[in-house]
């Protein structure tokens, strides 16, 4: 296993669990806390699918349910600026990523829980109470999850993610049909490890977050994970370019001059000149 020297998570050998968020080396602590990564949006797409969920009336585990489940989701690559690793104690960095092809957004549902979780924290919470952890992690209860595994040596990481329903039928609604998005940026609430060193030397900035394996590495990693905000823009607008021969310069049309389509033409503008900018920042209410 390659390891990369630069990494905070390299060498763990003496440290130990002090619980899910906790990391301990004599004095020295690491905690898994709620941290904001901001991902550049390279493609997005709307999709849906609808299928047969019933159970059979001829089963003793027979229910009335709807026969079938239609099921939408927004689905989005990007990139990020952040270091996002993937280690152990014992193997230290295990894989580092900034990009990630498959982040799924679904309108939240009762099943899964609220978006926001048990606290709705943000992330100055961890300032604010002095990094003293709460019960059950900062994001417990959240619905959405990063998740990493290893799939037959191939390292694979998905993001799971969700909005309440009103929002995500504006954001869907804006996106289907309009696929031709210039450009977005999405910002997610994870709970991820910083490392003492670099708390200690980025003084408030830190830009490399750790995500631990279980214990059964065949599991992977796996960190809460909430939608903070969602912008994008899309749509090429045609633009009215008015262009004036010499002649047409000179006497203005409305003082008598008589306007010919020789001197004046209406030409399209392909490129971006105004864009219809679509956006939402979800959870400023909320956290």
């Amino acid at each position: 296993m390659t390891k990369t020297p630069t990494s905070s998570f390299n060498d763990l050998g003496d440290w130990a669990r002090d619980g899910d968020h906790i990391l301990r080396n004599g004095d020295e602590f690491m905690l898994c806390e709620p941290h904001t990564i901001h991902f550049e949006i390279s493609k997005i797409s709307t999709g849906a699918t609808s299928t047969w969920t019933a159970t059979s009336r001829l089963s003793e585990a027979a229910t009335d349910d709807e026969g079938f489940r239609y099921l939408r989701w927004i689905k989005i690559a990007g990139s990020t600026d952040d270091r996002l690793t993937v280690f152990s104690l014992e193997d230290g960095l295990i894989h580092r990523f900034d990009f990630i092809d498959e982040i799924t957004i679904y309108p939240e549902t009762t099943e899964r829980g609220p978006v926001g979780g048990v606290y709705r924290a943000a992330t100055t919470d961890r300032i604010f109470r002095d990094h003293q952890i709460p019960e059950g992690g900062y994001l417990k209860g959240e619905p959405g999850s990063l998740h990493y595994w290893d799939d037959n040596g191939e390292p694979k990481v998905h993001m799971t993610l969700f909005l309440d329903f009103e929002s995500f039928e504006v954001m869907f609604n804006q996106i289907h049909g309009h696929e031709d998005i210039a450009s977005g940026r999405l910002s997610v609430v994870t709970e991820m490890f910083e490392s003492a060193l670099q708390r200690r030397a980025s003084e408030g900035y830190f830009d490399e977050f750790g995500m631990l394996m279980a214990d059964d590495h065949h599991i992977g990693a796996h960190a809460a994970a909430r939608l903070e905000s969602l912008t994008f823009q899309c749509g090429a607008a045609t633009a009215l370019q008015q262009e004036f021969s010499p002649e047409s310069a000179e006497v203005p049309s409305g003082f008598g001059a008589e306007t010919s389509d020789e001197n004046l033409s209406v030409t399209k503008s392909t490129a971006v000149l105004l864009a219809v900018a679509f956006g939402i920042a979800v959870g400023a209410a909320f956290f």
